[in-house]
């Protein structure tokens, strides 16, 4: 569930496209304005919300008050109706992403944020760049990659820990379920200075197999796809899923390192006529203390043979706690909105 700061930055930027200012407009007009998307229940946690850091949330206010300027459609429509989609869950295909639509523009709201996607790791490092439908569930990703290395971390805690557990790694995986994995990574942290520095060393060797073994992974998928008939389906799923691309243009906006900024992202098939993907690498970051995986790109302007290097970081961890369920895949930009150059900018502080 979206949190109520990340529900109160994307209904400010609507009440800005609106000009409707949430505070001294009535309840009536309001609701009106949201067409049945924002019930009267989610309107008093947002004013209560909303009043408790007015400074923070004008910004994105003002953010919907530039794009209703700015953005020529915005502007020529007259904007008297927004639709919130924030609550509604969309499909895992869906790459785009969509917390408001004016003017039947889908608009995504960002807070400061350089997460793009998370993915399970086999997705990103084997479904995508093999060019393979992603499976509904697969493997534990470190028993996946760096299976000896997760054993001797899963045998040391184990021992050290005493608890009834089963022996391979696998299994535990396999039959230790709810609340059992949330014990074993309480334990984790209960361990003493000494101890946590040897769990520190089996975990940094892990850390490293798992970036080695993803990078490898991807570039063998990539080397295969490249080389075949299905390079340019593989070059368009990248694209799309790193930078977020869909079958219709969207706006992005929001607070990109605190500065204010909106911009056009274009559907697949205009980023197609204009653009091409090429090459893509992963280079595994052994200088972290968890794994990294650096993503490294070089699309190419069709027209001007213009080259441009973007790059990607990709944190493979525990979302809930070590040793808790499968290792999520986080993907981060290292790039500002506004520069990528196939993103027309609308306007930006």
């Amino acid at each position: 569930m979206p949190s109520s700061k990340t529900e109160c930055t994307e209904l400010s930027v609507g009440f800005g496209l609106l000009g409707l200012d949430p505070v001294s407009a009535s309840r009536e007009q309001i609701l009106a304005s949201w067409v049945n998307s924002l019930s009267p229940s989610k309107l008093s946690d947002y004013l209560a919300e909303y009043s408790s850091d007015e400074a923070y949330y004008r910004r994105f206010f003002d953010i919907g008050v530039n794009l209703r300027r700015s953005h020529g459609v915005f502007a020529r429509a007259d904007i008297n109706s927004v639709r919130w989609e924030g609550p509604h869950h969309q499909a895992r295909s869906v790459s785009m992403a969509k917390d408001l639509v004016a003017a039947n523009i889908p608009i995504s709201v960002k807070a400061n944020s350089n997460v793009v996607f998370n993915h399970s790791p086999y997705v990103l490092f084997t479904s995508v760049p093999s060019g393979v439908s992603a499976p509904t569930r697969s493997d534990n990703w470190f028993w996946t990659v760096a299976p000896q290395s997760y054993q001797e971390l899963y045998a040391w805690i184990r021992f050290k820990t005493g608890e009834n557990l089963p022996a391979e790694v696998e299994d535990y995986h396999r039959t230790v379920k709810g609340s059992r994995r949330k014990q074993l990574s309480r334990l984790v942290n209960q361990l003493d200075e000494a101890q946590r520095l040897q769990f520190d060393a089996l975990y940094l060797k892990l850390c490293r197999d798992v970036a080695k073994g993803s990078a490898d992974r991807f570039n063998t998928a990539i080397q295969a796809s490249f080389s075949g008939p299905i390079r340019n389906a593989v070059a368009e799923e990248i694209v799309k899923t790193l930078f977020r691309l869909g079958d219709s243009e969207y706006v992005l906006c929001g607070l990109d390192n605190n500065n204010g900024f909106g911009v056009d992202v274009p559907d697949i098939t205009s980023w197609k006529r204009q653009w091409m993907l090429r090459s893509v690498v992963a280079i595994p970051d052994l200088s972290r203390g968890q794994s990294v995986v650096d993503i490294n790109l070089v699309i190419e302007n069709r027209q001007t043979r213009q080259q441009h290097n973007i790059a990607f970081e990709v944190q493979i961890r525990w979302a809930h706690g070590k040793f808790s369920g499968n290792p999520e895949a986080k993907v981060y930009k290292r790039f500002p909105w506004i520069s990528i150059p196939f993103f027309h900018r609308v306007y930006g502080e």
